[in-house]
């Protein structure tokens, strides 16, 4: 795995293993450049723990049930649930908290993102240009966790055990990709999530 660069980005972004685990619970690591899981662990759920308000880009102070402020900081302690067996168990797997998740160019893996996210996301097809590292998982294992919380699923989806006949498999991905049919960026300058 390649060392970050002294300059640039490497004089602030850390890797996430050197965050402690109650550091990102709390809000109090110091972080860098952060994917959208990382922001709903490592700062959203730490505010509402908090009771701290949070305020979008526009000035106004986002509201929560009391059972979607439960169920957000509750999905949060479940990904630093993984992440810390992670860090204990196969520290070289990349982390769910700052990877790229990709999915294969199968039927199977459209329905997977389409399970995850809905029918009406767009889907491109991308192709690695740099690759630090990838872990293979079978989601439905972090699925069965959240529903029936048992170690020995954290430990399936970490070591790569296929749950069913059904294949749900997701990729962790950290480096860069790039999108192989560049006329459809346009999806992303439509503020598309993708």
């Amino acid at each position: 795995m390649a060392l970050a660069d002294p300059e640039g980005i490497g004089l602030s972004q850390k890797r996430i293993d050197a965050h402690p685990i109650d550091e990102l619970r709390y809000g109090k690591a110091q972080l860098g450049a952060v994917t959208p899981r990382l922001v709903v662990v490592g700062i959203e759920a730490a505010l509402l723990r908090s009771d701290i308000k949070i305020i979008d880009g526009y000035g106004r102070e986002t509201l929560y049930s009391e059972e979607g402020r439960a169920e957000k900081i509750k999905r949060a302690d479940i990904e630093l649930e993984f992440e810390h067996y992670r860090r204990q168990h196969y520290p070289e797997k990349v982390s769910r908290l700052t990877c790229i998740y990709l999915a294969e160019r199968t039927v199977a893996g459209v329905n997977l993102i389409h399970s995850m996210l809905g029918p009406e996301v767009e889907i491109l097809d991308v192709k690695i240009s740099v690759c630090l590292g990838i872990t293979k998982a079978d989601v439905s294992w972090y699925d069965e966790y959240v529903s029936n919380p048992k170690q020995e699923y954290i430990e399936n989806y970490w070591s790569g055990i296929q749950f069913s006949e059904k294949e749900s498999w997701e990729y962790l991905f950290d480096g860069c990709i790039e999108v192989e049919d560049k006329s459809l960026l346009t999806v992303l300058d439509d503020g598309a999530s993708l």
